[in-house]
Parts: C-alpha cells; structure tokens; sequence
C-alpha cells in the first residue's frame, strides 16, 4: 500500500511539472518568440499572459530573465530584478536540456515556500537569447488530489535528491515544511519523481498493521465467519481496489508521455524548416516519445487516393493499404 501510495503521488508532482514546463515552452515559442524583445514584450503577449496568471493560483509570476539567469529583465508581477534563484541552482531535466529544474526557496515576495523552473529560449544560432521562469508554489504543487488521498494514514515527504534537502512534508491532507517530526516512524519505501531530481519517500509508524488489526478486529472476525459470498465479494472488491489504482498510475504516465509529445512537436515546429522532414520528425517522436505503434501523414491526391508522405512505426501495415474519398472505390 505505501509503494502504492508513492508511486501515484509521484505521478501526480511529475505530471504537474511536465504540464507547467509544456506551458513554459508555449509561451516561449507562441507567444514570445526567439525573436522577442525580452524587455518590451509585445502588449497583446503581456495581456494573454496576465489572463493565464490569473487562472493559475500555483504560480507567481512569469519571468523573462537574461541568459545567465541572474536578473530579471521582465516580469508580470512588479518585483525586484533579482530572482529567487540564481542561475547556477538549476539543472537540465533528462532528455530536456532547455528545462530547468531550481531547487526550493522560501520566498518573501510569494509569501510561501516556492520551486523555481524556467525554460531556455535560443536563437536561430543556437545561442540563449533569455530565459522564461516562473515559481511554482510548493502548497500547490504537492496538495493531495482528493479528500480520499488526503485521509491514507501515510506520511509523504518529497526530498531534492541533488542535495537531500525536504521539499514538503504531506499529511491527513495538509502539506507542511517543517522538517522535523513528533511521530516515531519506523518504515518508508522512497520512489523517484519520474524526469526530474526529486523523489518521495512514504513512511509509517512501526505499530501501524497493529494499529489496523485492533481498529478492524471484530469487522474481521465477523467476515471471517461470514459466508462464502460475502468472502468472494470482499475479495473481488479488494482487486477491483487494487486494479483502480494502478490504472490511475498508468493514466498519469501516459499522460507524461504525451505532453512529453507535444513539448516535442513544439519544439521541432519552431525549429525546422523543411514540411517532409518535419512531418517525418513527427512521425518519428509519435513512435519514440508518444509510444504508439504506427504513426503516418497521408495527402490527398487528385484521384481521390490518399499518398503517405511520412510513416514510422509498423509501417509494413501500409503496404498495399488504399485509403480513397471515393465511395465507389472498392479497395479501400
């Protein structure tokens, strides 16, 4: 139950992380632009990102700060030039160098505890014209999902694995953090935060299955002494249990896995130049970062039959295939 237990909340921190870094990269590539003016920003960008601040509570400001990333050129909020972080705290994710993770602060400007990430603009040239940033505010990133999570007898505390520094402890659906505890704890199994530096450590009191036995005892007895029926329902009903929860595990990954995607596809899209090799490129990332078997791009020709003009994957599923708009074409 508690490999369980970290393992979905682990989903939950590195999925918000993956959709906020997506967000980054939109931003820096829709709405900036490597060619924007990191101090003048156009006012039609200053407004949408405005609009998004204000449908986003867990975050602070969007900072456009210099290549170093030691000063703030730009912001949303009115503050100091100085950012919470300094440039040399953060680290490239795996697999993303442009991402990069800080480490967490206690900010007085936010008014809470806050973790800092940012994303690399470059030029044409491959050089970084400015960096985009934003704090994440650690009350947000690490809340529980539900009433239900929030009442498991588990302690999770998120550890810096850079530094073993403790993010935020989690507990009964509150998330402090403090780093000290009152609570005699005698287990934990720790499980990393999937793309990212962090990890979360669940941890118990040694008398806990005792503490459940007591608490459930008579319960017990009772169905123990039930009939064969109820036993195939309690029984069915802890599989049922068990099954839910991986599927959520499973969704949370796969959700990682395809704005993995489309960070991807943003970034190409911004980069390439030529249509075949881009929709090859696309092709290509569908199979490797979206994990699907066939991925194909067909165009329409003037016999109603469509050419595929990109494919990767399981492409011997499109030997011989005919797609047509025509309905009386009877190979399709």
């Amino acid at each position: 139950d508690a490999q369980h237990a970290a393992t979905h909340f682990a989903g939950v921190v590195s999925s918000r992380l993956k959709t906020q870094f997506t967000e980054l990269q939109f931003a820096a590539f829709a709405l900036l632009g490597p060619d924007a003016d990191p101090r003048h920003p156009d006012p039609k960008v200053v407004q949408t990102l405005r609009r998004f601040m204000a449908l986003h509570p867990s975050l602070y400001a969007f900072n456009i700060l210099s290549p170093d990333g030691n000063t703030i050129l730009w912001s949303t909020q009115a503050q100091q030039a100085r950012p919470i972080t300094s440039g040399a705290a953060f680290t490239p994710l795996p697999g993303h160098p442009d991402f990069l993770l800080g480490q967490d602060r206690d900010a007085k400007r936010v008014g809470t505890r806050v973790l800092t990430m940012r994303f690399r603009v470059r030029g044409p040239d491959g050089t970084v014209r400015y960096l985009l940033g934003t704090p994440y505010r650690l009350d947000q990133l690490l809340k529980p999902l539900s009433q239900r999570d929030a009442a498991l007898p588990w302690r999770l505390t998120v550890r810096d694995t850079r530094d073993g520094s403790v993010l935020g402890v989690v507990e009964h659906g509150q998330v402090r953090f403090a780093q000290s505890t009152s609570m005699p704890r005698a287990r934990s199994v720790t499980v990393p935060i999937e793309g990212t530096p962090l990890a979360v450590q669940v941890s118990w009191p040694a008398d806990l299955a005792w503490q459940d036995f007591a608490r459930n005892s008579l319960l017990r007895w009772g169905v123990e002494l039930g009939s064969l029926l109820l036993l195939g329902l309690a029984l069915g009903w802890i599989v049922w249990l068990l099954q839910h929860r991986d599927r959520q595990v499973h969704v949370l990954r796969r959700m990682g896995q395809l704005q993995d995607l489309l960070a991807q596809v943003n970034q190409e899209a911004a980069q390439m130049t030529q249509e075949d090799a881009f929709l090859q490129k696309v092709c290509d990332l569908a199979i490797t970062r979206g994990q699907l078997a066939l991925a194909y791009v067909a165009q329409p020709g003037d016999d109603a039959s469509f050419a595929f003009v990109a494919a990767a994957g399981h492409t011997a599923y499109l030997d011989g295939l005919v797609i047509s708009t025509d309905p009386a074409a009877i190979e399709s």
